[in-house]
């Protein structure tokens, strides 16, 4: 018991010496402001393309469809023009990419259009800088909009010609609506979705997506960082009181207590950002990642026998975590190679795509490793 209390308080001593050191606070800062800028940025109005919405007059469609248009929030940028020449005026000045400009009466054009009058009846006036594949795929977003109304115009106009010609009274357009809304299917009954992968991340922004990877490989390199101060520490003789049994566990809370704390700093930004779960989960995910990333930085640390090589592999590791891990985009064709590193692990489970019991196989690896360099490198040879 007396060992146990002593281990403890040996691993708290080097943890609260961390809090003296200015580059520990960096990090920790660093975990802030990435989670901080990407939550203010997501929730700036931002899109691939803008879109400026305008109608001649105060048509009940017209309005409606300007109104679903506005609500809309994916990746283009709607924005609302008080007139047609100040939607046209955005245009002109660079501020949107296009406008579209409802024309007046809106109901009764879709009734001329049902009536093939197609020629001297547009529904809605285009104006944009530059034909582009964006803007073409914009405009089929337009006709998406412009189709439940029109059909409707269609399907009365046909109904009423059926109707005419079979010498049938033509019953209200109330009644003939009700029918069409009967047998009219919703868009999604159109489509049955399968989903290869499970994903029950809590719903975010595009802009906010990378973030749990970014701050799950800046733990890492926090990791790394802590590594280098135990080479310098080992190299001091610090450790030189201790036992070569005591020193796996002694290297592993030295990293542990550290990266914990750098670890709940990225809690913190995950919920500023709106991207946190559920407190046990969370918990869960952390305290095995942290685990998993000081039992990597601790093996770079034995495999590296100068701090100079340690210190410039760091960097490169970081860059190749960015690019391997799926942080911003999932690279095919690699195999197992994402798999050794941490932040693979970590953003796979807290997404939902990957149980939880890999990372505790992996953390097992990495002990098992780290015992065989253990009993390799003594801590006398690094201490050396």
């Amino acid at each position: 018991m007396k060992t146990l209390l002593t281990f403890f308080r040996r691993c708290h001593i080097f943890h609260k010496r961390f809090y003296f050191k200015k580059g520990f606070y960096a990090l920790i800062l660093l975990i802030f402001a990435i989670g901080l800028s990407l939550g203010a940025v997501a929730q700036m109005d931002s899109g691939i393309m803008t879109v400026a919405l305008a109608t001649e007059d105060d048509d009940a469609v017209a309005l409606e469809i300007k109104d679903t248009l506005l609500s809309d929030r994916g990746v283009v940028r709607f924005l609302d023009a008080d007139t047609k020449d100040d939607a046209i005026s955005l245009v002109q000045t660079g501020k949107a990419d296009m406008a579209w400009i409802f024309t007046a009466e809106l109901s009764l054009v879709s009734d001329r259009f049902a009536e093939k009058q197609l020629s001297r009846h547009a529904l809605v006036r285009v104006v944009q800088r530059e034909e582009g594949v964006l803007q073409m795929l914009l405009r089929e977003k337009l006709c998406g909009e412009l189709y439940p109304h029109v059909s409707k115009r269609y399907y009365l106009q046909v109904a009423r010609e059926a109707l005419t010609a079979e010498g049938i009274d033509i019953p209200t357009e109330e009644t003939l609506l009700s029918y069409y809304t009967a047998q009219m299917p919703e868009g999604a009954e159109l489509f049955d979705f399968h989903f290869t992968e499970k994903n029950t991340r809590a719903g975010s922004a595009v802009l906010t997506a990378p973030l749990r990877g970014l701050l799950s490989v800046t733990v890492v390199l926090a990791a790394l960082a802590i590594a280098m101060f135990y080479k310098m520490d080992a190299q001091r003789g610090v450790f030189i009181g201790c036992s070569e049994a005591q020193m796996p566990f002694l290297n592993f809370g030295y990293h542990f207590c550290a990266v914990c704390s750098v670890g709940f700093a990225m809690l913190v930004s995950l919920y500023v950002a709106g991207m946190f779960t559920s407190v046990g989960a969370e918990l869960c995910y952390l305290l095995l990642f942290c685990a998993a990333a000081s039992l990597f930085a601790m093996i770079l640390e034995r495999v590296c026998r100068r701090l100079s090589v340690l210190a410039a592999l760091t960097p490169l590791l970081v860059l190749g975590m960015l690019v391997i891990c799926p942080v911003f985009f999932t690279v095919s064709g690699l195999g197992f190679l994402p798999y050794l590193f941490p932040p693979q692990y970590y953003i796979l489970a807290s997404a939902g795509a990957m149980p939880v019991w890999p990372m505790l196989v992996y953390i097992a690896v990495l002990a098992c490793l780290y015992a065989l360099l253990h009993a390799v490198l003594s801590q006398k040879d690094l201490e050396a």
